[in-house]
């Protein structure tokens, strides 16, 4: 009973040292760091250009998520980028299964 116990002891204390560290450590984002998030003027002059909003982090992800993942592409691929998407997973498959069924 003796070794049961002290091996439960030899695996509690190390947890128990972790939890108790725990509420010091304090999260870090970076929207809250002080010169982090910069306005659209401060942007375009720094820039030379009007920025983006995935550029700056204003996108609305909640709300769009697959298009906002696709503005980058979009503004790169001229609309296309779901076309590409496709016909690269479609390629792919095709030269793993080389079937004309696909």
């Amino acid at each position: 009973m003796d070794g049961v116990t002290s091996t439960n002891m030899n695996k509690l204390i190390p947890v128990l040292m972790v939890l108790s560290i725990i509420p010091f450590i304090n999260p870090v984002y970076a929207d809250h760091l002080e010169g982090s998030m910069i306005s659209d003027a401060e942007c375009a002059e720094k820039m030379g250009r009007d920025c983006f909003c995935w550029e700056q982090g204003s996108c609305k992800f909640t709300s769009d998520p697959l298009g906002t993942m696709l503005k980058p592409f979009d503004a790169v691929f001229g609309g296309l980028a779901l076309v590409i998407f496709w016909a690269m997973v479609v390629g792919l498959l095709w030269l793993r299964t080389e079937s004309p069924h696909l």
